[in-house]
Parts: structure tokens; sequence; C-alpha cells
């Protein structure tokens, strides 16, 4: 297997490589088939298909994110969070060409969502963050561990009440990739980033209540 698409989990506050880490939830990109969803797919499709194909019609929609929580789980899981991603129908409104890099304040907002979505929906308190810029041509980006540090740090100063920790984990990871959080962590401004107008609603069956945010107007 190449090194590429091993899977690893390194500390998203230190940057140092982890083993044995157990999350309770896990944020993934909702491109199945590209992203490196790995164990979560295989556990919905253990868990019920009903529940993998509610994944998988959120994927096909224009959602920006998701919050799913299992209402009864028989693992440590307590439930996931589906992010847009380069080849999400809820990121196409971002995109300036096809081979751009990634919108930098997309993936901000979309990590700070997801932070709030694990500790105030899922009430998680260790949660999995995978790369949400999707498998093959597309690698992890380092940029975007520095959205995914800043968004984290942010989300504590807004609330310091929260005991949410958060581990990079998942294919495509590298030490490179985490290089220079430690002098970025030192730099991070206050100024904000581009708002995404967005709408919210609620889902509920049996098995899952699911937040879902939908965009409306990009400004």
């Amino acid at each position: 297997m190449s090194d590429s698409y091993s899977y690893m989990a390194f500390e998203l506050y230190n940057y140092r490589p982890v083993e044995d880490v157990k999350y309770d939830a896990l944020l993934c990109s909702n491109q199945i088939g590209y992203a490196p969803l790995g164990s979560l797919v295989w556990y919905l499709k253990m868990r019920d298909q009903k529940t993998f194909r509610r994944v998988e019609e959120m994927a096909s929609q224009e959602v920006l994110i998701a919050g799913v929580r299992f209402k009864n789980s028989e693992t440590h899981l307590r439930g996931f969070v589906l992010s847009s991603g380069e080849r999400s129908k809820g990121y196409a409104r971002f995109v300036r060409d096809s081979y751009s890099r990634p919108y930098r304040d997309f993936y901000y907002v979309m990590h700070f969502l997801a932070y709030e979505l694990a500790d105030k929906h899922i009430s998680a308190r260790h949660l999995g963050v995978t790369h949400l810029t999707g498998g093959g041509r597309n690698p992890y980006y380092g940029s975007v561990a520095k959205c995914a540090l800043e968004a984290f740090i942010h989300y504590h100063e807004k609330f310091p009440s929260s005991v949410l920790a958060a581990t990079f984990t998942g294919c495509c990871l590298r030490e490179g990739h985490f290089s220079d959080l430690g002098e970025f962590r030192g730099k991070i401004a206050h100024e904000g980033h581009v708002e995404i107008e967005k709408k919210e609603e609620m889902v509920e069956d049996q098995d899952m209540l699911i937040r879902i945010y939908r965009p409306t107007i990009c400004r």
C-alpha cells in the first residue's frame, strides 16, 4: 500500500503522531467514492442500508454541512459530520476553476461549523477530522490544515466552556502537512472570514437526528 493511502492520526493542536485514538464523532467529506470516508463508510454499510442511503442522498444535494446524531448506537460512535468538498454541489458556487486550490474561507467555515455540530448537536468529546479536499488528484493541502486549526482555536475562544478535542485522521496525511502549524498558531488573526449565508433545517427519523445547513447567498 502506498504511503499516501496509509492511515495516520495527528493531534490537531500539537501536530504529533498518535495511536489508538477513540473518536465518538467523525468529520468527513460527503464525496462518497472520492473522499477518504474510510471506516465511516464501512460502519454505515454494516449498521444499516437506510443510514447509508441517507448519506448518499445528502451527498447528491446542495448541502453545505450536516451533523448526524445516532439515537441509538452499538459502538462508541455517537454520530458524524458530513461537509461539502471540492466535488460537492454545496461547493460549486465557490469554484473559480476546476484546478484551483481550495477556497480558504470556505474550508475555515466548514471546520468551524463542524466543531459546533460535533459539540452541540452530537455531544461529542473527541472529533476525528479527515481531510475534506477529496482523494485521487487532490491530496491533502497544508493550507486546509491551517483552516482546521484556526477554526478550532476560534471555536474554543467563542465557546470557552467546550471540552471538544480533535485529531487529524485518515489517509493521505503526512507530517509535512503540519510542519508549519506551530509558527502559524502564533500568528492567527481575528479579523474574521467571508460569511456564507445559510439556512438550517432539522430532519428526524427513528434512528437519526440530522441538522442540515444549506447555502443561500454567498457574499
